[in-house]
């Protein structure tokens, strides 16, 4: 299990949030997924005051500066890790009826050379630490999203994106309804005691054939 709880000891919140958000953590790759009330907030808070005070203090990490703006560290040769979130400055944009890609500097025209299934790779260094990323884009203008990948000891160590999968609950009665549309009432049948509701995230087809291609895993760098 990732060492989360170090950095869960210096945020102000109840045990049974930590529990919520440790839950949500311990289970980030699987298929099936529990979203606890208000737990993107609490950990966000979190992971930043982690990043923070564990390179305050000296301590030997690996740091990668996302594009968006966000960045991630990881201490090698141990569990320690996390992320700073919140505000991301998406890398693709719709802009003269073309989709355009911009990042370290460059603008790139890629309206053709994506689709529903299709990506656009752009693999990267930072320029201020020399970590390895790769941001993945894919989709049309009318439904476009991205995400990034920090690679640290050849595995994906963090991502950040928009977009790249969709999320979905399964009803009492046997439908499927996406996870952003729940009604009220109906996020009162599927939520648990705890106000959790549990969902399936299932990746874009352009999202799971640039895995493929960079023969990458959802296989975390960081962890116990």
């Amino acid at each position: 299990m990732r060492n989360y709880w170090r950095m869960m000891e210096q945020v102000t919140l109840s045990d049974q949030k930590k529990e919520e958000i440790m839950e949500m953590l311990e289970n980030k790759d699987a298929r099936k997924h529990r979203m606890p009330k208000a737990g993107k907030i609490a950990l966000a808070a979190a992971l930043a005051v982690g990043c923070v005070l564990s390179i305050a203090a000296g301590l030997p990490a690996q740091v990668y500066h996302f594009v968006s703006g966000n960045q991630t560290y990881h201490i090698p040769g141990t569990s320690q890790g996390g992320m700073t979130v919140g505000g991301e400055v998406a890398p693709i944009k719709v802009e003269g009826g073309r989709l355009w890609f911009q990042a370290d500097g460059q603008k790139v025209d890629i309206t053709d050379k994506v689709d529903e299934n299709t990506p656009y790779i752009y693999e990267r260094t930072d320029p201020a630490t020399g970590g390895k990323g790769y941001v993945v884009v894919g989709g049309t203008i009318e439904n476009f999203g991205w995400i990034e990948y920090a690679i640290m000891d050849g595995k994906i160590a963090a991502e950040v994106g928009q977009n790249y999968s969709d999320s979905f609950v399964d009803l009492p009665d046997g439908r499927k309804v996406s996870l952003f549309d729940l009604t009220d009432t109906q996020r009162e049948q599927v939520a648990d005691e705890d106000g959790g509701i549990y969902f399936t995230s299932v990746n874009h087809p352009w999202l799971d054939n640039a895995l493929e291609q960079l023969g990458l895993e959802l296989d975390m760098a960081v962890e116990g």
